[in-house]
């Protein structure tokens, strides 16, 4: 068996045992596992070098109130540097390890995270001059009833220049949100007509009611 299949092997395997007991399930085949928080998705990424065998762990958050078939981390990126596989048996630790740690991380995300509202108050600070940030506060604002904020980020983010094809995606459908912000319940049921696309898009099954619990 090459190492290739040795440390990727020893990732699953770990990763299945301490992560399946939290609900987290693997992407296909790959080194991404998920966790379902139904407007939310958890990403644990054990990510690869191009230049040596070994993995990075990435944890975060992913919002799905923009709908896109790709994963992002949102709130949350990188928790463990490269660790180089060298044998499988150092690697079975290492594995066991970023698995371990992964778990925690997910945990700690759920906590933090336990509601629109803590959600809100979590990423309200970190709108800053940067297109999404700036997005995702504005949605979260204006679903836990602060209009005033998440129509001023909407605002600007209209207002930015936009020079790609998906900086100009992004300020249609914020204009979109921000027409029908000042109606609690359209706004409701506009954010959750996207969540229920991005879930599509992503392979999850359907949840029309994601946001009754929030």
């Amino acid at each position: 068996m090459s190492k290739t299949s040795d440390h990727g092997r020893l990732l699953a395997r770990a990763a299945k045992s301490v992560r399946s007991p939290l609900g987290c399930k693997q992407v296909g085949r790959s080194r991404t596992w998920v966790a379902d928080q139904r407007f939310w998705v958890i990403v644990i990424e054990f990510q690869p070098s191009g230049f040596s065998k070994g993995s990075y762990l990435n944890v975060g958050a992913c919002w799905l109130w923009y709908a896109k078939d790709y994963w992002s981390f949102d709130c949350g990126d990188r928790v463990e540097g490269f660790t180089p596989f060298r044998d499988p048996h150092q690697f079975t630790a290492v594995a066991e390890r970023l698995a371990t740690r992964a778990a925690e991380e997910v945990r700690g995300l759920r906590k933090k995270f336990a509601s629109l509202s803590d959600i809100a108050r979590e990423i309200m600070p970190t709108a800053d001059a940067r297109m999404w940030p700036v997005y995702h506060a504005a949605v979260a604002a204006g679903l836990t009833g602060d209009v005033a904020a998440s129509e001023r980020l909407f605002r600007q983010l209209v207002e930015e220049s936009a020079d790609t094809e998906w900086q100009k995606e992004l300020q249609a459908r914020s204009a979109e949100l921000g027409q029908i912000l000042p109606d609690a319940f359209r706004f409701r049921e506009g954010v959750l007509a996207i969540v229920q696309e991005s879930r599509r898009l992503h392979r999850l099954p359907p949840d029309p009611a994601c946001l009754d619990v929030a």
